[in-house]
């Protein structure tokens, strides 16, 4: 028999390794491995629990303590991590998170104004600024990859993260964490749960981050920052056995300073030339939700999540990234004199100082929804439900431009008070039903509908000499019936091969950054058709589990948002225009092995293969062009061992390889769209270092290198807004990933 601090060190590894076996820990009875061996683990992707090998969809998942062993703190921090799972920007309209998407399979790189992969909390959609909210006690994140749109709803064309946090339980739980690390970084974390009466329990977290930042203003001599707090309270009542509700409340508090467009490419640096003026930049959320499980009998459960959550934000960024001339320039209002007396003037009611070239951009949204799901299980598993939302957006822009550009572009700036309001509803089924031991069958479909209204005004003063002004108001609407089957065959208990086929739907919208009337038409809705062939399978005892997807992504009426010059507005504009037809297809693969008790290797692999097929974009024909901000290839691979101290500590050694292949970026000045001024975003590669020991009264203590080799990437590649205008340098710009970096971090669990 081994010893219990071998099977200790198995199954806790066992676990931490389920992000490369596409694995996840659910609130459910998971059985046991044999020493050494790998869990078999329950996923919750079909909205029941049952196992990884029966889902006949692409999934990966990050469990809790793989989320605090390697340092994942929010979606952010997965990229690379998961198949095929990466970022884009906004296509040039602002270089801030804020307008910062996921995308899966290439699928949703376009950046629009709602994103294409959706993000769930404890079920709930997130709004678009919301979707970094931190991993803050999350149990687990689970990555759907392919469309969602039958059970998990709107923006999820590429697929969904779904992020489950701990819920307390009948016994007392807690933890508290300390970290320290290099560029003055600090946090501490305290969560406690546990029962509070025989029906009532509760549980509390609070964690605090800060850190000076690694990258520095060398014009303003200061450093771009961050502070956070964050915060969630749960309470779960459950008055019987068959009823559970559980109310959860969360908030967030982040003070920053972001880059912007970032640091010339030329100087491998971490020094930004930026002359920014104005406040720092902030990101509130506010979130509560409610969700309750009733089994109105045995075999059927009536589902109820109710959720509102409000996030606000504001960042500033310098156009032109680089010392300009600040003399300042007095700038007249706008009144009922000098514009349509149809214009509100509280836009720019006094006289307006501009001073070199930046702009300050501010977000607010609510979002409420309702969704309630009635399922049972049996011979046949069937799904049914409705779904309802709200979300409202409020977005103050203003953009000033002082001496810097005289000559070419005088004086200006504009004052923006742009509102979207959207709501929609939809009815949603599932059956699964099983005509044999070994064969699996699954259709479903959804009908969805979104209405969009959008209002505002817009006021431009250039040189005093130009004033422009109008009112924007228009409305769209959609509807869309989207739908999913697919078969599955077991060859033997641990072996399941499938294929799926889904339909995506991204409703369109309309453009929010006119310059002036007439600009504000709508965009047509983005549809798709996703095939998916996949083997999953636990090989050698359970030392060896395999799990391989190859898929093809049609996609009709892509949306893709660009920034081109105004020819009459000398300001940038963003325009979404629909490309005719384009596809996306690959393979994605994930591998864990135990060779030893407690020894575990992991990989995971991405291939997206992507190409416009028709698109006229702005009289360029893009036929035969990848999609933008879309990695060919991304890799990564693990190694964990745990090796016993005598008859109780643990010694926990980790490695961690990611890659990210090279991509084009589209260029964002006021000339583009053109294949040559797109720029290159080169393949990176980091390792990361971790060591730890863990002690048998709860206490761990552990070490971490990032980036060991210290190696200089980046992202967001791009030009100054302008480029190439005369007053402006033909200059790269880059946001630079974080240098080498280590830390310790002291966690007492009880």
């Amino acid at each position: 028999m081994k010893s219990r601090s071998l099977r200790g060190a198995a199954r806790r590894t066992g676990i931490r390794l389920a992000l490369l076996t596409g694995a996840t820990v659910a609130a459910v009875p998971v059985p046991a491995a044999e020493p050494g061996g790998l869990d078999e683990v329950v996923v919750t992707a079909r909205k029941r629990a049952e196992t990884l090998i029966d889902v006949p969809l692409a999934v990966s998942a990050i469990d809790a303590s793989t989320l605090q062993q390697q340092g994942i703190t929010n979606i952010t921090d997965t990229y690379s991590r998961v198949p095929n799972l990466y970022f884009t920007a906004s296509g040039g309209a602002s270089p801030t998170s804020d307008y910062q998407y996921l995308t899966i399979r290439g699928v949703g790189f376009n950046g629009g104004l709602e994103p294409a992969v959706g993000v769930f909390l404890d079920g709930m959609y997130q709004p678009q600024i919301g979707f970094d909210t931190s991993f803050l006690d999350a149990e687990r994140v689970e990555v759907l990859r392919g469309p969602q749109g039958t059970l998990f709803g709107r923006n999820t064309q590429g697929g969904a993260v779904n992020i489950v946090t701990r819920k307390p339980g009948e016994e007392f739980e807690g933890r508290v964490e300390l970290e320290g690390g290099r560029f003055g970084t600090y946090r501490g974390l305290v969560s406690l749960m546990g029962p509070i009466t025989e029906t009532l329990s509760g549980g509390f977290s609070l964690q605090y981050g800060s850190t000076d930042g690694y990258a520095k203003n060398v014009t303003l001599d200061r450093e771009y920052f961050s502070k956070q707090l964050v915060g969630r309270g749960t309470l779960v009542w459950t008055p019987n056995d068959r009823f559970t509700g559980t109310l959860i409340i969360d908030s967030s508090r982040r003070d920053m300073k972001e880059m912007g467009i970032g640091v010339p490419l030329n100087c491998e640096c971490y020094d930004a030339l930026a002359d920014q003026l104005g406040p720092d930049d902030y990101k509130d959320s506010d979130g509560a939700q409610l969700n309750i499980d009733w089994k109105v009998s045995d075999d059927i459960t009536l589902t109820s999540i109710t959720g509102r959550r409000k996030v606000k934000s504001q960042f500033q960024w310098d156009w032109d990234a680089k010392v300009s001339d600040l003399t300042p320039v007095t700038l007249n209002p706008v009144t009922q004199t000098n514009a349509p007396p149809i214009v509100p003037i509280d836009l720019a009611p006094q006289p307006i100082v501009a001073r070199g070239i930046f702009q300050l951009q501010s977000i607010e949204q609510e979002f409420t929804s309702q969704e309630l799901r009635l399922a049972g299980t049996g011979s046949i598993d069937w799904l049914a439900g409705a779904y309802w939302f709200k979300q409202d957006m409020l977005q103050p822009r203003s953009v000033d431009l002082g001496l810097a550009g005289a000559g070419v572009i005088p004086p200006l700036y504009i004052r923006e008070r742009f509102t979207e309001k959207r709501d929609g509803y939809a009815g949603f089924g599932q059956i699964t039903f099983r005509p044999m031991e070994k064969l699996e069958v699954t259709v479903g479909s959804r009908y969805s509908k979104e209405n969009v209204d959008t209002g505002g005004a817009r006021v431009i003063n250039i040189s005093n000499v130009a004033i422009r002004a109008f009112l924007k108001t228009n409305t769209f609407s959609a509807d869309n019936v989207s739908s999913t089957a697919s078969v599955s065959w077991k060859f033997a208990p641990n072996v399941n091969a499938y294929v799926t086929w889904s339909q995506g739907w991204k409703a369109g919208g309309i453009n929010r950054y006119p310059s002036r009337a007439g600009q504000d038409l709508p965009y047509e809705d983005e549809k798709s058709t996703n095939v998916d062939l996949g083997l999953k399978g636990a090989w050698l005892d359970g030392r060896l589990t395999t799990n391989i997807s190859v898929f093809n992504v049609d996609i009709k009426q892509q949306q893709t948002l660009n920034v081109i010059q105004d020819p009459n507005g000398l300001t940038p504009i963003s325009v979404i225009a629909n490309a005719g037809k384009s596809r996306s297809r690959g393979v994605e693969l994930e591998v864990t092995a135990a060779p030893t008790d407690t020894l575990r290797l992991g990989l995971s692999y991405g291939l997206t293969d992507t190409e416009f097929e028709d698109f006229i974009q702005f009289g360029v024909d893009r036929a035969g062009d990848p999609f933008w901000s879309v990695p060919k290839t991304n890799a990564s691979a693990t190694i964990d061992w745990s090796v016993p101290l005598g008859s109780g500590p643990m010694l926990d050694l980790g490695l961690a390889w990611q890659y990210v292949s090279s991509y084009n970026v589209p260029d964002g000045a006021t000339t583009a769209p053109s294949p040559d001024l797109e720029n290159r975003n080169a393949a990176y590669s980091r390792v990361n270092l971790r060591a730890g020991v863990s002690l048998d009264d709860g206490w761990e203590i552990s070490a971490y290198v990032r980036n060991l080799f210290d190696t200089y990437d980046y992202t967001l590649i791009g030009r100054d807004a302008f480029a190439p205008l005369p007053f402006t340098s033909d200059t790269l710009y880059v946001v630079p990933l974080e240098p080498r970096n280590f830390g310790v971090i002291v966690r007492k669990k009880f």
